[in-house]
């Protein structure tokens, strides 16, 4: 249906020497004049837009491209054109093509049979594509003028061609592409008739740069070099962007269109992507499903043909009274592979710093002797060091979560010595003796959580014979100064009833935290006093709340297994469950940053337990 009523004709093929055909050239830049590197420059046939990029380049080193535009299916076998233009000085573009995704390498080789350079090295996508050689070697330094080989390898296949570089570029600075590239072949063939103009859907795209989306691109022979300006994301306001807006309307432009289909396609390939015009790719979920796939490509070029067709998710098209939650790019932060493990990550106030519970590791330096269990701070750039505030507390026992109290001073948290577990607090400022017991019981006292005006903490205690919630004020103090908020004969005298994990609301009013049996736990609502009990899901663990306040974000399973739970967000009254993580493993402990747009969580996706963060692409004001 979709052929039927956009009659594009659109494709690509190796440049001939024989024929002249359509070349996209030109520059990618930022508006301040900088030349983009590695740009990616995306070309889809806008007929089947499922089968992503028929063809795409990179940018070199000046922030220049060129493609070759002519065929009108996908290349029948793999094959290595000749460069362009051949001789040359002092750079060449070189064609190739893949008749399947492969991973192929592209490499330069001197007469004596030398790599000179690496190309490519990399997957690549069904299609043309091509490379630029700047006349550069590995390091950088330009060559002497000669024969080169180039060989494309990859999936079994091999191919070779050479080419000549004159006068070279030893001692002179580059200058890519000095001549057109489409004047050049022109020259080389003569005059030919003039193609029609054919159209392309173009997105330039790239890390740190908002994507230039163009979904009429008009292409023809002999054209001019062109020239996109896209924006730094750096400029752009983080998280207070993303609003609602049209379902469907991912670049906030006030319609859906084919430039919305686009970025859909894009963010599956490079789910990094920042939305242009401050849009929000959590509106291109229109299918509800949790996540922007292809499914909802689907329904939105379905939209695009006919806005009533009656396959159309609901409310496609209208304003959305609220944005699925949607999981962005996630980075591995730590990466401690078969030594032990990392839990626990709690964000610093200024959200510039993630602090995290480490054990088994000999790469860090810890309290003590290398390997000892402890805390550590990690930078979300990715510096990591030991955190120094704690270097009073003997290494040999086990350190658990820490939390921050609201004026950045002091931090509490649960130590085991003299055989339990009990609340501590530690003053930043003070340079000696800093830290105080605040609980001394015979059973054990943990996981403490200050509340937003820093007076009191809520922790959990077994004194009681069971898991309950208590609260005590923050300067701590004799049993009168505690006041327990669970009890778990209120609800079931039946069950064995723990409660645990509790999370103050921003506002200090609420308190979300876990209870039941330890093998069925589900997330719960009370007032700070302890009052008025409500469940908010059934299953789950790990409250943790948004900034806002409007949200929680915890761990659970569908199963209802929580060794094997992915990470999910639900209004804070228990509506709107959606599901952010999905990985057939574990991902929890989620930790919201002080921001609102990430989430830190733990994850053994890549076979052990590592700190994670992932970004927030979709909610409501």
């Amino acid at each position: 249906m979709i052929k039927e009523a956009i009659s594009v004709s659109i494709g690509l093929m190796l440049a001939s020497p024989l024929v002249a055909e359509p070349l996209l050239e030109g520059r990618v830049r930022l508006a301040s004049g900088e030349a983009v590197v590695a740009a990616q420059v995306m070309v889809f046939d806008l007929t089947d837009l499922q089968r992503g990029p028929v063809a795409q380049t990179t940018t070199d080193a000046a922030g220049y491209f060129a493609l070759p535009l002519g065929g009108h299916a996908l290349p029948q076998g793999f094959a290595l054109g000749q460069n362009y233009p051949n001789p040359f000085n002092p750079s060449t573009v070189i064609p190739y093509q893949l008749p399947t995704a492969a991973h192929v390498r592209l490499d330069v080789f001197n007469v004596l049979g030398q790599r000179i350079e690496t190309l490519v090295n990399e997957e690549r996508p069904a299609g043309v594509h091509t490379v630029v050689w700047d006349a550069t070697d590995a390091a950088g330094q330009a060559v002497a003028a000669g024969v080169y080989i180039y060989r494309l390898s990859g999936a079994g296949v091999e191919l070779t061609r050479r080419m000549v570089l004159v006068d070279g570029q030893a001692g002179t600075a580059a200058t890519v592409l000095p001549v057109s590239v489409g004047e050049a072949l022109e020259s080389a063939v003569g005059a030919t008739s003039e193609p029609a103009e054919q159209t392309y859907g173009i997105v330039v795209s790239g890390a740190g740069v908002v994507p230039y989306v163009d979904a009429v691109f008009k292409v023809r022979a002999g054209m001019a070099p062109v020239e996109f300006v896209v924006e730094s994301v750096e400029n752009l306001p983080r998280g207070k962007a993303l609003a609602c807006g049209i379902l469907g309307d991912v670049n906030n432009d006030g319609q859906v269109d084919l430039a919305d289909a686009l970025l859909v396609v894009v963010f599956n390939l490079d789910p990094s992507i920042t939305a242009p015009n401050n849009g929000n790719i959590g509106l291109g979920d229109v299918t509800d499903d949790g996540t922007v796939n292809l499914a909802d490509l689907l329904a939105i070029m379905t939209y695009v043909i006919n806005p009533l067709d009656a396959s159309l998710p609901t409310g496609i098209g209208q304003a959305a009274t609220r944005v699925n939650w949607v999981a962005g790019p996630i980075r591995r932060l730590t990466n401690d592979a078969g030594v032990g493990y990392d839990a626990n990550p709690v964000w610093s106030p200024s959200g510039g710093y993630i602090y995290f519970k480490s054990s088994g590791f000999d790469e860090f330096e810890v309290f003590g002797e290398d390997g000892d269990p402890g805390i550590y701070s990690l930078g979300v750039d990715d510096r990591r060091f030991s955190f120094p505030y704690l270097a009073k507390i003997s290494p040999s026992e086990h350190h658990g979560v820490l939390v921050w109290s609201p004026d950045r001073r002091y931090i509490a948290f649960d130590f085991e010595s003299d055989g339990n577990r009990d609340i501590y607090v530690q003053d930043r400022e003070a340079e000696t003796d800093a830290v105080r017991r605040l609980t001394n019981n015979s059973e054990s006292d943990w996981d403490p959580a200050w509340s937003p005006d820093g007076t009191q903490i809520a922790f959990v205690s077994d004194r009681s014979g069971t898991w309950d919630i208590y609260v005590m004020d923050a300067d701590g103090g004799e049993d009168e100064y505690l006041r327990r908020l669970t009890n778990k004969s209120d609800w079931d005298p039946v069950w064995s009833w723990e409660s645990w994990d509790p999370a103050w609301s921003p506002d200090g009013t609420q308190i979300a935290f876990v209870s039941g049996p330890y093998s069925e736990p589900s997330i719960y609502l009370m007032e700070a006093d302890g009052s008025n009990v409500r469940q908010l899901t059934y299953g789950g663990v790990d409250p943790t709340w948004s900034p806002d306040g409007k949200y929680i974000a915890y761990r659970s399973a569908s199963a209802g297994n929580i060794h094997i739970p992915n990470i999910y967000v639900i209004d804070a009254d228990g509506s709107n469950d959606y599901r952010l993580t999905h990985y057939d493993g574990y991902d929890g402990d989620p930790a919201w940053s002080p921001d609102g747009t990430q989430i830190a969580f733990v994850s053994y996706r890549d076979g052990d337990y590592n700190i994670y963060v992932m970004e927030l692409l979709g909610s409501c004001e």
